[in-house]
């Protein structure tokens, strides 16, 4: 993706969650990332950095982080990465509503592709749009968290901020919709 196609990047903070950094085009966000908190680089060398996120992007994702009823997957998206398989989990990740949650399995049969359970967790590893795309709404059979890019005590905060009652690593049996 050239530079002109991505127009800026900046880090956003998120209070407890951490600092995120997006980038965006003028089709919608391209990147969002967590950014470790002894990490300055930007995960997109090749773009310009600037000091703010617009307020179209950081406004509803800074309200998210406080705990207001938005969903990150109404937010514009620039997404042209990934292979056809990886953007299909994608979608499907994105039809999971806020404050549920689905198993690995669940999305593979939801792609119709059910033998599919480690590549829906390789295509959740390479998502591009945390938040975005929510593959912190996809755990284990079990209802145990199973792993997240941003590390498990991220994924539980998250899971907690969306109404998911989480009991250590795993989820509480009866209290979600799954829909399997």
């Amino acid at each position: 993706m050239s530079e002109a196609s991505i127009a800026r990047q900046a880090r956003l903070a998120l209070g407890d969650l951490g600092d995120l950094w997006l980038a965006w085009s003028d089709r919608g966000i391209v990147r969002a990332a967590w950014a470790d908190e002894d990490d300055d680089e930007p995960p997109l060398s090749e773009v310009k950095v600037v000091k703010r996120v617009p307020a179209v992007y950081g406004k509803p994702l800074r309200d998210y982080a406080r705990g207001k009823p938005i969903d990150p997957v109404d937010l514009p998206m620039d997404l042209r990465r990934g292979t056809k398989f990886q953007r299909g989990v994608w979608t499907a990740l994105r039809q999971i509503p806020r404050g549920h949650v689905r198993t690995y399995t669940a999305v593979a049969r939801a792609i119709d592709n059910p033998r599919a359970i480690r590549a829906i967790g390789m295509a959740n590893a390479a998502n591009p749009l945390v938040l975005l795309i929510p593959c912190h709404r996809v755990v284990a059979a079990r209802l145990q968290l199973g792993g997240y890019s941003g590390g498990i005590e991220r994924k539980r905060r998250l899971l907690e901020l969306e109404g998911v009652v989480v009991d250590g690593e795993t989820l509480r049996p009866g209290q979600l919709s799954f829909f399997e």
